[in-house]
């Protein structure tokens, strides 16, 4: 009597039949490639929930993307892991798994170092009676009282994450940020392997911090926004009417400045998105005019608003703003109302700012349309 195969041995079976099948895929890869890329199929075996609950054409393909942007799908590499997350968020849609990628924290430690950065992940409780601790500095008294093996305890105790960027090159200051249990617990609802949920809040947590956190554009750390795109791919592949309706959703933030919003994150991949949203593609960020109540400057003026206005228009002049488009420039570009008198003066104080507000203003009309 033969020996029964094990779940390890019958997966890689399974893996390989899937491999012979699909060959064409196999195609898209580099020739030298694909065979490093079949041993490391391979050892997905490992992963018998994913291969149990996703169609298997799906994960060959969801890896080769991978795959293609640079990252290993073997797991013991600690590259990326790939778990199956449940559709069933998508209404009057039949549910169905698909598989998801994050990447674990020492993964994206890599990576931030690998582009000058420094980055942390400090995990914050909720020990009751106003005692909320970060693990940054956590006291003894604290640690004793940690249970991070009982996934209850864990989900009713967790408060969130401090991150931490820290610039090793020192040419920008250190940027922290808090993100909240509950908005994790909320993007990762439907994951369906529970023994990759901190990993997963991890990566999450991550991406929302990014999201505020200012990196220059020659340090960017593309791969994992890349992977979030793949992400992002396979649930419209599922669902295509999947259409996010807010920036919220997209995982990105604004912040305004001379009467615009910005938007700031992970904007890979969602170019057909911000423009629903009436975002504009321009000097290499997305905005749009900020919402304005006033439509019209005031004319009652006291004696320091006047000579505010009245040096404010030496400087138009100077700088070749036409007398016609004054008003709109200042409302809507500016994001000044007509009776700010600290915010003119501090325009104004900002000659070479001013110049090139103005320059954009003027070469870039489209973006007086933007409502």
């Amino acid at each position: 009597m033969s020996t029964q195969l094990t779940i390890l041995e019958q997966n890689k079976n399974y893996l390989s039949e899937t491999l012979q099948t699909s060959a064409q895929l196999l195609q898209t890869l580099d020739t030298k490639m694909q065979e490093e890329f079949k041993s490391n199929f391979l050892e997905l075996a490992s992963n018998n929930y994913l291969l149990s609950t996703v169609a298997p054409k799906e994960i060959v393909q969801f890896c080769i993307n991978i795959t293609k942007i640079g990252l290993n799908i073997n797991p013991s590499f600690k590259e990326v892991y790939i778990v199956p997350f449940s559709t069933e968020v998508i209404k009057n849609k039949p549910k169905v798994m698909i598989p998801q990628a994050i990447i674990p924290l020492n993964g994206m430690q890599e990576m931030a170092y690998d582009s000058g950065f420094y980055l942390r992940l400090y995990e914050v409780w909720d020990f009751g009676s106003d005692n909320i601790i970060s693990e940054k500095g956590m006291e003894r008294k604290y640690q004793r009282l940690l249970n991070t093996s009982n996934p209850d305890w864990v989900d009713k105790h967790f408060f969130g994450f401090d991150v931490e960027l820290v610039d090793i090159k020192r040419e920008i200051s250190d940027q922290y940020k808090f993100v909240e249990a509950a908005y994790l617990k909320e993007v990762t609802k439907t994951l369906k392997d529970k023994r990759f949920k901190v990993q997963t809040w991890r990566h999450k947590a991550v991406r929302r911090a990014f999201g505020d956190f200012f990196i220059p554009r020659g340090r960017t750390m593309d791969t994992i926004a890349k992977l979030d795109h793949l992400n992002d791919k396979m649930l419209e592949s599922v669902d295509p009417e999947h259409n996010p309706k807010s920036l919220e959703q997209l995982g990105i933030t604004t912040i305004e400045k001379d009467g615009m919003l910005i938007a700031q994150g992970n904007t890979y991949g969602k170019t057909d998105y911000l423009k629903q949203m009436g975002f504009v593609f321009s000097k290499g960020k997305w905005v749009k005019a900020a919402p304005k109540t006033i439509d019209q400057i005031p004319i009652n003026q006291n004696d320091e608003l006047k000579q505010a206005r009245k040096d404010l228009a030496k400087l138009f002049k100077v700088f070749g703003l036409p007398i016609e488009r004054q008003k709109k420039f200042v409302v809507e570009y500016l994001g000044l109302t007509g009776d700010d008198i600290k915010g003119m003066q501090e325009v104004i104080s900002k000659k070479e700012e001013l110049k090139n507000s103005i320059d954009g203003f003027l070469a870039e009309p489209v973006l007086e349309k933007v409502s």
